[in-house]
């Protein structure tokens, strides 16, 4: 008999594009008979139950939430299942994280150069209105 899984994490958002590779990672694992990872909106959450893998604890998602949802054939495989799904979901979040990190050392770097430049424009205007 088949079992549903359903994980609630609370505000929580990721693309789309990042929650469907971790959703068919889950998808092909041994036991899994369906998976999917997906924001909880209404239309969203109504895409789930229509794949038969909403339960009750993903049918308390908000619009701003994740919900982790699969149907296994067995609790074990389901629970392995969902377990992989939270650590491929932890290790997109430090991604993410590392991501943005770098990103933003980038814009401060950037930053300080054209403050640089400001400065020594302001500089050069000061000397040359001193002529």
């Amino acid at each position: 008999m088949s079992v549903i899984l359903n994980e609630v994490r609370r505000a929580t958002y990721f693309d789309s594009i990042v929650l469907m590779r971790i959703s068919h990672q889950i998808a092909v694992l041994a036991g899994v008979e369906e998976a999917g990872l997906i924001i909880g909106t209404p239309a969203n959450k109504r895409i789930l139950q229509d794949a038969g893998i909403l339960g009750p604890e993903g049918e308390t998602a908000e619009p701003g939430d994740l919900i982790l949802a699969l149907r296994a054939t067995s609790d074990r495989a389901g629970q392995a299942a969902l377990a992989e799904a939270k650590q491929k979901h932890e290790e997109s979040a430090e991604e993410i994280a590392k991501d943005l990190a770098a990103t933003q050392r980038r814009a401060d770097a950037e930053e300080e150069r054209w403050q640089k430049l400001k400065d020594r424009l302001e500089e050069d205007l000061r000397k040359a209105s001193r002529f």
